[in-house]
């Protein structure tokens, strides 16, 4: 095992892991996910809002009048705020085409931890606050790994299906988007699932 056991966190991160830790809980590993990763999972609705946000600019310049042959035609004020319906498309589309923008920014809002007892991920809200997630070995004992050929990678400890509206979405849990994953994985078999039976670890 030659990953690192003595993380170096920022004044915040070890405040906020020192207030979390019970008593003879040790941290073992501590990491933040490569934001250039989080940002690689935003190609797809990049791709998605370069049509979407040209549509809907194209629909607010016609519906506008720019392309009006008979310019001097007089308009009817019933009809003068219409392009407006399509600020919103417009918005959306400006989300998709910024998503790298906010995944660099929600990975340095994330923390993952490693002790002793648990698996830990702490995620800062936008607004204030932060969101702790526990993991306790009987958690962790179906983990699935995605490793990619440069060693970065998913340990998913958890994945359901949540449902919002009439559209489902596959909900991950665990220490995503970060270096050398195989070895993090080795790790926390060591750490929290080396005791445990094969029949319980199956």
């Amino acid at each position: 095992m030659v990953i690192t056991r003595t993380p170096v966190l920022s004044p915040q991160w070890q405040h906020q892991i020192d207030s979390e830790l019970e008593e003879g809980e040790k941290l073992i590993w501590a990491a933040q996910p490569l934001p250039r990763v989080y940002r690689r999972r935003a190609i797809g609705a990049v791709l998605f809002g370069i049509p979407w946000t040209a549509f809907a600019v194209f629909w607010m310049v016609g519906a506008s009048g720019a392309w009006n042959t008979h310019p001097h035609r007089p308009s009817t004020a019933p009809f003068a705020l219409f392009p407006l319906f399509g600020v919103p498309f417009v918005l959306i589309g400006l989300g998709m085409l910024t998503s790298p923008f906010w995944m660099g920014r929600k990975a340095r809002r994330v923390l993952y931890a490693l002790t002793n007892r648990r698996a830990i991920i702490f995620e800062g809200r936008i607004f204030g606050g932060i969101n702790v997630q526990t993991f306790m070995p009987d958690r962790l004992t179906s983990m699935t790994r995605n490793e990619r050929a440069d060693g970065t990678g998913d340990l998913i400890f958890e994945q359901f299906l949540q449902n919002a509206s009439r559209n489902s979405t596959m909900v991950r849990c665990g220490f995503l988007g970060i270096e050398r994953v195989h070895d993090v994985e080795e790790l926390i078999m060591e750490t929290l699932l080396k005791t445990r039976t094969p029949s319980a670890a199956s």
